[in-house]
């Protein structure tokens, strides 16, 4: 008898382990159940901000175009996960969607990718959208895939521009002054002026330049009023050349990709995929209405919209030739082709007829 009660004993216990051992093993992702896949999306934005409406609209057409069989799950404010943590994140599937910042991830072949964060290469966020598009269709495949993403859509940002707490009319205006920037690239481009970089968390911005702890902003246009930076700020230079857009990437876990159905993935890699990245574009205010918007809310203020002449922005564009050429060195350092990458990078900014000024 006691052999009997020993025996189901130690059944009892390897059935036990065993179960515990397949949860261990089961990898986060999407999940399945009778009504379908469901896939978890997280952002940083609010979720009453317009590109939060926008990634919002793409849920309900994967819902939509797959017949209620993939549901996407939109979660804002990082609820699940920072910024900084994104890849790791995405990678080891604490979530399945999500945004990466390639500034962030230029230690590794998305090094690759960072060729578009080069200032003073785009004059307008179409122009970013598009020549990325053909420069990673050639170059980005599989940079994406080495870093355990599944690579869905490149995305890029409102032009930038300068928002100050004084004037900048001219790079003269610049010298002295301490600017935030999150890529590293403009820590020599703001040398070259004789400013200097400082850089820090987003949300620390408000707080930093309304005590004076930095002069400047080195952020979107928009931000003038999506983020009240105008309050506090109210000087606005404005690049009617080319300036810069922030680089980023929609990508997805691979766990999460091999859990849609078979039969959908083609529609997720040849028309959803390529769709989120072009809503992202979308959904940011035409050129028109987000400069009118500044003025407006500029009027009762002391402060101005500043346009510069082409010869006072070929001045601030100098500063950043030595980047460019840094770029292709450290790409051929790690053993990519540097040269050629850049004069297919020129040509197509080119194609857009975009004229860079060195």
């Amino acid at each position: 008898m006691k052999h009997t009660k020993l025996f189901f004993l130690i059944i009892t216990l390897s059935m036990v382990f065993v179960v515990a051992a397949c949860g261990q093993d089961q990898e986060s992702g999407a999940t399945e159940s009778e009504d379908g896949t469901t896939l978890t999306l997280n952002h940083w934005l609010s979720s009453n901000h317009y590109i939060a409406d926008a990634i919002v609209e793409w849920a309900d057409i994967v819902e939509d175009k797959t017949e209620g069989r993939v549901k996407v799950e939109v979660y804002s404010d990082g609820a699940l996960g920072s910024q900084l943590q994104a890849h790791e994140d995405i990678a080891g599937g604490v979530y399945d969607i999500g945004e990466i910042t390639v500034s962030t991830m230029e230690d590794t072949s998305i090094f690759v990718h960072s060729i578009g964060n080069l200032p003073f290469a785009f004059d307008n966020i179409d122009t970013s959208f598009d020549v990325m598009g053909d420069y990673l269709d050639k170059y980005g495949e599989e940079i994406y895939e080495e870093n355990n993403l599944v690579y869905m859509s490149n995305s890029t940002s409102f032009n930038y521009a300068l928002h100050s707490r004084t004037p900048i009319r001219n790079i003269d205006d610049a010298k002295g002054k301490i600017i935030n920037a999150s890529a590293n690239s403009m820590a020599s481009v703001f040398k070259e002026w004789g400013s200097t970089r400082e850089s820090m968390a987003f949300s620390e911005l408000y707080q930093a330049i309304q005590r004076g702890t930095i002069d400047a902003l080195w952020v979107p246009a928009p931000a003038a009023y999506d983020t009240n930076f105008y309050e506090v700020a109210p000087y606005i230079t404005k690049f009617n050349g080319p300036a810069y857009n922030f680089q980023a990437a929609f990508v997805m876990s691979p766990s999460a990709f091999e859990g849609l159905p078979d039969d959908l993935k083609p529609l997720f890699e040849d028309e959803l995929f390529p769709l989120l990245g072009e809503m992202h574009k979308e959904s940011y205010p035409k050129e028109e209405e987000v400069w009118s918007t500044i003025d407006e809310l500029l009027a009762d203020s002391e402060g101005e919209v500043i346009e510069l002449t082409a010869e006072e922005e070929a001045e601030f564009q100098k500063g950043a030739k030595p980047v460019w050429d840094e770029w292709v060195e450290e790409a051929n350092d790690k053993g990519y082709p540097g040269d050629e990458m850049m004069d297919d990078f020129r040509k197509l900014l080119e194609e857009e007829g975009v004229e860079i000024p060195f």
